[in-house]
């Protein structure tokens, strides 16, 4: 079984800020379309500005949310592993020295 734990489980706190650009973009949609409405009728609008997409502007704003809760999945850094094992090792060091300077000629 796999174990799936976060070495800086804090930053999983900033997750609430995805919440909050969301609202913020739900927001901003909301009061652009507001003041085009005030400015003229929204059908008229759509004719004019014909290189607008909402679905486009939609796709960004999921795009800019969905990268923002990678970020700060990789700030908590994920470890995925079963377990840890100590490994004793047995042996010896060696260590060689060779002098190649003028005076051992």
């Amino acid at each position: 079984m796999q174990v799936l734990k976060f070495e800086n489980p804090e930053f999983l706190h900033f997750l609430w800020g995805a919440l909050l650009i969301t609202a913020f973009f739900i927001w901003a949609v909301r009061y652009k379309l507001l003041l085009l409405s005030k400015f003229g009728n929204l059908e008229i609008l759509a004719k004019l500005m014909r290189n607008y997409s909402a679905a486009r502007r939609n796709l960004k704003m999921i795009l800019l949310v969905f990268s923002y809760i990678f970020f700060v999945f990789a700030l908590a850094n994920p470890q995925i592993g079963t377990k840890l094992e100590e490994v004793k090792r047995e042996g010896i060091d060696l260590i060689v020295a060779l002098d190649v300077s003028e005076s051992m000629l």
